[in-house]
């Protein structure tokens, strides 16, 4: 852990964050200039130093450890560009994404460290009230903030708050937890008062069964609306939380089935007719799952005739996920730089396209 959770309300310092940004721009960098050997140990060092920034941590150290897996990604595809690796280097890094994937922490370790450090709230809720809702200024008269924060620890609306903070985190945590092809499609931002409650909410899940079942998304809102939990800083943002886990599992996926494509390759002189091929010998803990689709990644040769639309080359393999909208349109044009949320995903002709790295 590289900040420890904090349980006060308060935002985490990340003072870190600047400094790993900086450490990784460096071992990139040495990655570009350096030997494939050195420069693979370098790759990994970033790959590591993403994995320990998400490690119980917050919402901005988590999406800053995604920033980072993604160049170390993007090292990597031009480590094998460069030319055709020693089979042992090849093996190494898939040595390395296995692990990576294997010990990436997940993203409800985030929501429990945000949910762990918004619970001061309850037991302190003058913290609060002292800064207006959604903005940085403070509240001129102390008189008010002080009677605002004593009439907050009567029991009674001591107990109200705890319920409706209650309610907000467990939908949250409902959000994070169902996988992207059973999420249900959800309607509109409620009609609220407050812009902050939308945003709150964006993303929640109302419960099925058990306790909160039969409060909706407008029926917590209004409650939201005429309380003091209307504030950003208690709550985590689960679109982008989502977002970040789910596009980084599928980018580091897809790579790794590509590596281990390749060198099957090698290994057999002919490329693999099936993704099972694959497992487990290159692929110990067997087949990724497509985290989009729940179902396996696809897999196809590109025609040996003519150059395919998405740029593979003919013969060329191709790795492909659903991507957000869950149907397969089979590989054909690459979605990768947009994202999950973009309009673009509607038209319905879009997958997030990896290829298989060749050499002569």
């Amino acid at each position: 852990v590289l900040e420890l959770p904090r349980a006060d309300i308060q935002p985490p310092l990340s003072k870190h964050l600047p400094a790993c940004r900086t450490m990784t721009a460096e071992l990139l960098r040495r990655a570009q200039m350096k030997q494939a050997g050195p420069a693979l140990a370098h790759l990994a060092q970033v790959l590591a130093l993403s994995r320990n920034l998400r490690n119980r941590a917050s919402l901005e150290s988590y999406l800053t450890g995604v920033e980072l897996e993604k160049d170390a990604l993007e090292g990597l595809d031009r480590w094998l560009a460069r030319g055709k690796p020693a089979p042992q280097l090849l093996r190494h890094a898939l040595t390395e994404l296995n692990r990576h994937a294997a010990e990436t922490p997940p993203a409800i370790d985030c929501l429990q460290t945000e949910c762990f450090r918004s619970g001061g709230f309850l037991v302190n809720p003058g913290t609060l009230v002292a800064q207006v809702p959604g903005q940085a200024a403070r509240v001129p008269e102390r008189w008010l903030t002080g009677g605002i924060a004593l009439s907050l620890e009567a029991p009674w609306e001591e107990e109200r708050n705890a319920r409706i903070w209650q309610l907000v985190w467990a939908g949250l945590f409902r959000a994070v937890e169902t996988p992207h092809w059973q999420l249900p499609t959800l309607a509109e931002d409620p009609a609220s008062e407050k812009p902050l409650t939308r945003k709150i909410l964006r993303g929640w899940l109302p419960a099925v069964a058990g306790p909160g079942a039969g409060i909706t998304r407008a029926h917590l809102g209004r409650l939201l609306d005429q309380s003091w939990l209307c504030d950003d800083r208690l709550f985590c943002s689960i679109a982008r939380l989502r977002e970040a886990s789910t596009r980084a599992r599928y980018r580091v996926d897809a790579l790794r089935l590509a590596i281990a494509l390749s060198i099957y390759h090698l290994d057999e002189g002919t490329p693999a007719k099936d993704l099972q091929d694959l497992a487990p010998k290159y692929l110990p803990a067997g087949l990724p799952t497509d985290p989009y689709s729940g179902q396996s990644y696809r897999y196809r040769i590109a025609g040996k005739q003519r150059l395919d639309p998405n740029g593979a080359a003919p013969g060329q393999g191709i790795v492909w996920s659903t991507g957000p909208d869950r149907i397969d349109h089979g590989g054909i044009k690459d979605g990768s730089l947009l994202a999950d949320d973009d309009i673009a995903w509607s038209r319905g002709d879009l997958d997030l396209i990896m290829l298989v790295p060749q050499w002569p």
